[in-house]
Formats: structure tokens, C-alpha cells, sequence
């Protein structure tokens, strides 16, 4: 059985003040210069799983990482 996909669901964003093409660049080429890899499929992580989605949408999550990649579009 697989969890509903709204319940894995994590939404965060940021406005840059830049190129749409150069922030694309940076999110996607520069990915991890601002993010670590991994946190997909977070249902996957097994029994407990929720408390890893919590982490990734509290303050040290994906807030963090899009403040980083506000950053690094800026530099």
C-alpha cells in the first residue's frame, strides 16, 4: 500500500531577485551547494517516516535551503 502522495507533500518558496533562467541554472545545476541530496520519498524511509517530513518542513528543512539558494542566486 502506498501512502496518498498529499501526505508526503511539502511546499516552501522563495522570490529571488534575478533571471528566471539564472535562478533556474542555479536550482538545478548548483542543487547541492545549498541542499544536501536525498529527502524523496519520504514514505519510503519506513515506519516513522513522518518525523523526517517534519524535519525537511521545519526551519532547519527546506526554509534553510531556500534561504542558501536566495543566497547563492544573489552571489
Amino acid at each position: 500500500m502506498t501512502t496518498p502522495a498529499a501526505a508526503t507533500l511539502i511546499r516552501h518558496q522563495v522570490v529571488v531577485d534575478a533571471p528566471i533562467e539564472h535562478a533556474f541554472s542555479v536550482f538545478t545545476q548548483g542543487f547541492g551547494s545549498f541542499k544536501p541530496p536525498e529527502h524523496r520519498n519520504l514514505d519510503r524511509h519506513g515506519d516513522g517516516w513522518e518525523s523526517v517530513r517534519e524535519g525537511v518542513d521545519a526551519e532547519q528543512g527546506w526554509p534553510l535551503y531556500l534561504h542558501r539558494f536566495a543566497e547563492v542566486v544573489a552571489a
